[in-house]
């Protein structure tokens, strides 16, 4: 079958796309024929990859998991609002010399943690 420089200028194009977007993972154009390996997504969908820090998360929303403050790491308790490394390592010994929280509220005798910070993270916290 002869083809015409449209026809086969066209097939090139969509042979070149098939071949970038399966490279980079997002195969909207489905060739019959062809398979890169990638896994094939609906047209409309669109590959979801991590953005934002732990921080960013840690604020986002309501569906969020409260961070305990009787087992949480350093790692963790810095994504707190208004705690930083420091203060997270302050509040690991605090619990260390004083045994667990009994309440949220004993993270005001965090030095660095004042009414304003407490109130952003409260929500965030659990015992």
């Amino acid at each position: 079958m002869k083809m015409t420089w449209s026809e086969t200028y066209h097939t090139l194009l969509a042979l070149g796309l098939a071949l970038t977007v399966g490279v980079v993972g997002y195969n909207a154009v489905t060739t019959p024929d062809l398979d890169f390996g990638a896994r094939q997504l609906h047209p409309y969908e669109l590959p979801v990859e991590p953005q934002g820090s732990l921080r960013d998360t840690a604020q986002a929303g309501e569906n969020r998991v409260k961070i305990s403050i009787n087992t949480a790491t350093i790692a963790e308790l810095d994504t707190l609002p208004g705690v930083g490394k420091v203060t997270a390592q302050l509040i690991i010994d605090y619990r260390e010399r004083n045994g667990k929280f009994l309440r949220k509220e004993e993270l005001l005798n965090i030095k660095g943690i004042g009414e304003s910070a407490f109130e952003e993270m409260k929500d965030m916290v659990k015992v």
